[in-house]
């Protein structure tokens, strides 16, 4: 993966409505903070998978792209020594 990418990925991060999301009970719809709705994927049924995934989405990619640059690091470390 591309420094770019990753650039790209964190800025579309950095962009989103701030945190947290919320996925409202038994439905398929989130929320930001203020309980404004961001995503609407129906009102129950397997929707609510979806829009359990969106929710957590914003906090998920900040920790995956900081494992990718922890796991970034360790690797230049490694090849660094050899």
């Amino acid at each position: 993966m591309s420094d770019d990418r990753l650039t790209e990925i964190a800025a579309r991060v950095a962009a989103a409505t701030p945190g947290p999301w919320l996925q409202r009970s038994d439905a398929g719809i989130v929320t930001d903070a203020e309980d404004h709705p961001l995503a609407v994927f129906g009102t129950s049924g397997p929707h609510c998978v979806d829009a359990e995934f969106t929710a957590h989405a914003p906090e998920d990619v900040r920790w995956l792209l900081a494992e990718v640059k922890r796991l970034t690091g360790r690797l230049n470390a490694v090849e660094g020594g050899q």
